[in-house]
């Protein structure tokens, strides 16, 4: 029996640099056909649901897809290029500080010790949280008194799955912030 073809030769792999410009000019392509459907769902019937369904599903698709496309940006933008050091595509000065304005500012994490009950959080989750970088960070037990009360069966429901099913904890809720604004954590 023949060997599969991935066997016997490896994939061509592209440096970092190019799979991301290859990334995004997928995600272009896809966001053109996306919105060709939508496109053709807008100019059929009005009163049908399905088309209704169809319509609201593509404009979403294509709201994720710009976000993605300028995900990839930033991503394309941190990686390190042929460009002198210092300098930022098309000859401007790069920021001072490669995370003000970018995805980097809005993503932290955190680890919890399910054996010793210790917890660690990254700064930018502290920041994230309205918590100063000198406070404790909160505990598993802890983490429900700064969620919104609905979203709390939420993270009850993530942690139990967690424990009992052994799933990694993924989703969605939003927290209170001691400047009482709210903010989304996924």
């Amino acid at each position: 029996m023949p060997s599969p073809l991935f066997a016997d030769r490896p994939a061509p792999q592209l440096p970092a640099h190019d799979a991301v410009d290859d990334l995004i000019h997928r995600t272009r392509r896809l966001r053109g056909d996306v919105d060709a459907v939508r496109r053709d769902a807008v100019m059929s019937d009005e009163d049908d649901p399905q088309l209704r369904w169809q319509r609201a599903l593509c404009e979403l698709a294509v709201h994720h897809l710009d976000t993605l496309g300028e995900h990839l940006g930033q991503l394309r933008a941190g990686l390190p290029g042929p460009r002198a050091e210092g300098s930022a595509p098309g000859g401007e000065e790069a920021p001072k500080d490669p995370k003000a304005g970018s995805l980097l500012s809005r993503v932290g994490s955190a680890e919890w010790n399910l054996l010793t009950d210790e917890s660690s959080w990254s700064e930018e989750l502290y920041e994230i949280f309205g918590r100063p970088l000198d406070s404790a960070p909160l505990s598993l037990d802890d983490l429900p008194s700064v969620l919104l009360p609905e979203d709390q069966p939420v993270l009850t429901a993530m942690v139990t799955g967690c424990l009992v099913d052994g799933r990694p904890m993924d989703g969605e809720f939003r927290i209170v912030r001691p400047t009482a604004t709210r903010a989304r954590c996924t």
